[in-house]
């Protein structure tokens, strides 16, 4: 059987070894740890244990701490200093919710890092005497702090080996009875496994590795919090205009063992445990495949192979959401916050409205919109107000986001009220700790088990803080986690079992209303992580929607044409390109070109050289029109300089499917030489749709008048001449 799937398995066997017995001389303190005073006379002895009690409880460490742990008057090792010689993996804690009467069994293994041989190998339970005080020592013992290491538990014991060379190492199971333990409290429990051995140095300690232990004996003595999970089904947006996925991530998120398949596979057993967040562009996504599709990958394009498995998704989400209530996301998840600022947001409106009723036909079945899983947490105000003018009435931000007043000693509830320009929003507040939790590494065994005794410990907690008063607190994960399926298993048998966690739908902490302590919440915006989507992409995607406006503008009837680039360029605003920036660009860069290529076909023919014969003239200018329906546009001439060039009024003309006619433009041009004119096709508003072509026009008018001039100039010299000769010959005739 795989460690993996040990994690949750029954105890097996007995892995309990009885220490060497202990020689009679040596005693230790399990509140102060282990010494070896020399003989002394039993009174003395009696004396000086009094001495070292009464300032321990002067400094406030209770009176019964020593109980917690059964007492062992055996030799202790010297504990050696960091990185461990052998590091500790713990793979196995049984049970998962530890009751009385059951047996604790913690199995792992050491493996020596050294270059060393370490001999006289065993492994022995550790237990901290004293529950944790406050959530915030959860993440002191995780990192390693030297508070808390705890006493060894008697009976829990393994010899494990002579000798381990380096790179080598061994598996260890150590078992206790939990009555055994001496555990008189309800509380959070440090326990801890260490490995000893001998480096050359003597028997030390060679490595220590902690976890926790929620202990819930008597369940009468408080009442359990309640959990909102909120369960998100969410892709990746990358779909072009045309349809195509860019990459083969998409399919195999959705086939079986894939993270979206997986994601709901696991909800569909977790009944009402979970509300379901669930983003309408997936599910267009996979319909969609499901009819066939093609995938660009590295510049080439393949049909997919996965049309099946999409199809297979698509009725599995529907089957398992068929009887629980399922929150809309805005499609693909757009980036608001960026938007807004960009000059964006009507594409964060539109995707906020058009989500519930695509979300809705794809589903077969209600569903409920004027929802926001805000990006990284966090939106500010402006973002807020624009947002609730869209019809959002509930947001998912970060509890950060909305501290409590520092006073506040617990953890309230997660709901706020938030003032916006449309009237007031609920803020739900997701545990920020619960959320690192789900979201911490697991991609070992080991990792799995240190998530789950986190969340165990943390949820365990929240209701030790306040036992009579039961609060509600809402666990986010990244809207596109890709969680280890046995922890998340394991933690809905958790929510289900544990005596001090009750799940709860987002539906009842809506209708509980803010708390009080949520009443006195101020919106503290703070660094968004991952950045939002640059001001450069931003100013592209801008450029894009522009052409797709004009487009739009001068086709008769757009509809079919312009819909799936409006989609793309919805995706290309999605708030998954902060973490993948190269993605994001691919996908706008890939809608450009398709837009550029369809706008293409309504362009200009005409360039060249015209001339006039005269002044004024004709300049023929042939527009093409290769789409399936009919474009209304108009044309603008200008000429450099413009003051030499002067087109009469075009009016708006209409260019049937497939036709190129020529348009004759009149035009007169002022003084010699060509005049450069360029042409473009405007919107019949009068925005400019195509580039411009230019065209030379020159008008023979001037010179025509040159040589009527000339010609005038040699005539009247030449009868001046003929008169100057005249004169002449009739003075000479009359003096002959």
């Amino acid at each position: 059987m795989s460690r993996r799937a040990r994690l949750d398995a029954p105890p097996h066997g007995s892995a309990r070894h009885r220490p060497p017995r202990p020689a009679p001389a040596r005693h230790c303190s399990p509140a102060v740890g282990w010494s070896r005073p020399g003989r002394m006379p039993g009174w003395r002895s009696g004396w000086v244990l009094v001495l070292l009690t009464v300032p321990l409880l002067l400094v406030g460490i209770p009176a019964g701490a020593i109980a917690y742990a059964p007492r062992d008057t055996s030799p202790s090792p010297t504990a050696t200093a960091e990185p461990a010689a052998l590091q500790v993996v713990l793979e196995q804690l049984t049970p998962l919710v530890p009751k009385p009467d059951e047996v604790l069994t913690v199995s792992g293994r050491l493996a020596n890092t050294t270059d060393a041989t370490i001999t006289d190998v065993s492994a022995r339970l550790r237990l901290s005497p004293t529950p944790l005080v406050n959530r915030n020592e959860i993440s002191d013992v995780l990192a390693g702090g030297t508070e808390r290491e705890g006493v060894r538990v008697r009976d829990a014991q393994q010899d494990l080996a002579s000798a381990i060379p380096p790179g080598g190492q061994v598996e260890f199971s150590l078992s206790v009875p939990l009555n055994d333990l001496g555990l008189r409290r309800t509380g959070v429990f440090v326990i801890g496994v260490e490995a000893l051995g001998n480096n050359g140095a003597g028997l030390t300690r060679q490595g220590l590795a902690r976890t926790f232990l929620p202990w819930f004996p008597d369940p009468t003595q408080y009442q359990p919090s309640a959990l909102v999970w909120l369960w998100p089904i969410a892709g990746w947006p990358v779909r072009d205009a045309e349809g195509l996925l860019i990459g083969n991530r998409t399919p195999r998120e959705l086939s079986p063992g894939g993270r979206l398949r997986t994601l709901v596979d696991i909800g569909a057993t977790a009944g009402d445990t979970v509300t379901w967040v669930v983003d309408p562009e997936i599910l267009q996504t996979a319909q969609a495949m499901s009819g066939g599709y093609r995938v660009r990958t590295k510049g080439t394009i393949a049909t997919g192979d996965r049309t099946v498995q999409a199809a297979d998704w698509l009725a599995a989400i529907r089957a398992a959401t068929a009887g629980n209530g399922v929150l809309v996301q805005p499609y693909a998840d757009p980036d608001v916050q960026a938007l807004q600022g960009g000059g964006l947001d009507q594409q964060a409106v539109q995707a906020i409205t058009t989500a519930p009723d695509l979300a809705r036909s794809l589903l077969g079945r209600p569903v409920t919109g004027g929802f926001e899983w805000a990006p990284g947490g966090s939106l500010d105000q402006p973002t807020l107000d624009t947002i609730a003018a869209a019809g959002v009435h509930t947001v998912v931000l970060a509890d950060t986001v909305l501290p409590p007043d520092p006073q506040v000693p617990f953890t309230p509830s997660g709901s706020a009220p938030l003032p916006t320009i449309s009237g007031p929003m609920r803020a739900v507040l997701a545990d920020t700790r619960l959320g690192d939790t789900v979201a911490m590494p697991q991609t070992s065994v080991s990792d799995v088990l240190t998530a789950r005794q986190r969340f165990l410990a943390e949820t365990a907690l929240v209701t030790l803080e306040l036992p009579g008063d039961p609060r509600t607190v809402v666990l986010a994960p990244p809207l596109r986690w890709n969680p280890d399926a046995t922890l998340v298993r394991s933690l809905l048998t958790a929510v289900v079992d544990a005596p001090w966690i009750t799940p709860a739908p987002l539906s009842a902490l809506i209708a509980q209303g803010p708390s009080e302590v949520g009443r006195s919440r101020v919106v503290e915006p703070g660094p968004l992580e991952p950045p939002p989507l640059r001001p450069d992409y931003l100013a592209g995607l801008s450029g894009q929607l522009r052409l797709l406006a004009d487009f739009g503008a001068i086709v008769d009837n757009p509809t079919g044409l312009t819909e799936p680039f409006a989609g793309a360029l919805l995706r290309a605003g999605s708030a998954a390109w902060r973490a993948e920036p190269r993605s994001g660009d691919a996908l706008l860069r890939t809608v450009a070109e398709e837009l550029s290529t369809v706008r293409g076909k309504v362009r200009l023919l005409s360039r060249g050289n015209v001339t006039f014969t005269s002044e004024r003239g004709v300049i023929p200018v042939t527009v093409v029109n290769e789409l399936d329906r009919p474009v209304t546009v108009s044309l603008r001439l200008t000429g450099n300089p413009a003051v030499r060039f002067e087109p009469e009024a075009i009016q708006p003309l209409t260019i049937p499917p497939g036709r190129r006619p020529t348009v004759e433009v009149q035009a007169r041009v002022v003084g010699a030489g060509p005049v450069d004119v360029d042409v473009v096709l405007t919107t019949a508003a009068g925005e400019t749709y195509s580039a411009p072509v230019r065209i030379k026009v020159r008008s023979t008018a001037y010179v025509q008048a040159a040589a009527w001039v000339v010609g005038g100039a040699f005539a009247a010299l030449a009868i001046l001449v003929v008169v100057r000769l005249a004169r002449q010959i009739r003075r000479g005739a009359d003096g002959s």
